[in-house]
């Protein structure tokens, strides 16, 4: 747990072997959960932190006909809650569901955020690391809206692989999630999602195998 620990953005920059004594310190808590649990639901309160140790969780918004949207897709080092975690009068407004079997460990918020009496050399660190973590958190929120703003399902689909392949590093983007938990997530129906992916490919644009999407070099025809 520890190695996944030292690779979590909370504990940027503090060392390994500091972590045991450091846990105890924040009274962690390990949980384990099965697929589709719900680790956290709409209207609780929450005054912990969530770090994903094995497996993935879906952060999901059900509106009032029921209909689902999927806001992120987390996994090992990932944090959640940590929003929510410094307002403890706040409901959810979100559910946290497990998307394949998980274990998550658990920090009292407040000793995050507060100096304990020992004076931990890490705890200034720890501190620093959760105004960063809550400003990225705000970057992929932005990045999210970015592609909710365009009007066309086409236009989601590729303003969504365009931010992929800049994460990735590659042209060959790996979905994090199925194609339906995809639609969900971009916020559009599943089969209109579907058929705009094949005309992506009839029209050379892209190739989809599985869960691979790659965008597909175009051939400058110009020269004569």
């Amino acid at each position: 747990m520890e190695q996944i620990l030292s690779h979590c953005p909370l504990f940027r920059g503090i060392k390994e072997e500091d972590l045991e004594g450091m846990l105890g310190c924040l009274s962690a808590r390990k949980e384990t959960y099965a697929s589709r649990d719900t680790i956290c639901l709409n209207g609780d309160r929450m005054d912990e932190v969530g770090i994903i140790v094995e497996g993935e969780v879906l952060i999901v918004r059900d509106d009032f006909e029921g209909r689902r949207a999927i806001l992120a897709h987390i996994g090992p080092g990932d944090v959640f809650g940590e929003t929510y975690g410094c307002l403890p009068d706040a409901e959810l407004p979100v559910s946290v569901e497990c998307a394949r079997d998980c274990s998550v460990l658990f920090l009292n918020y407040h000793k995050v955020l507060t100096t304990c009496d020992a004076s931990c050399a890490f705890h200034q660190r720890l501190i620093e690391n959760m105004v960063v973590l809550l400003a990225e958190k705000n970057v992929r929120l932005n990045q999210k809206l970015e592609c909710l703003e365009k009007r066309t399902t086409r236009e989601k689909i590729l303003a969504y692989i365009n931010q992929e392949q800049e994460k990735q590093k590659t042209s060959r983007i790996k979905l994090p999630f199925s194609k339906k938990d995809l639609a969900d997530y971009l916020c559009v129906d599943r089969s209109g999602m579907m058929v705009e992916l094949r005309k992506l490919q009839t029209e050379g644009v892209l190739s989809v195998e599985k869960n691979i999407i790659a965008v597909e070099e175009r051939q400058d025809n110009s020269a004569g």
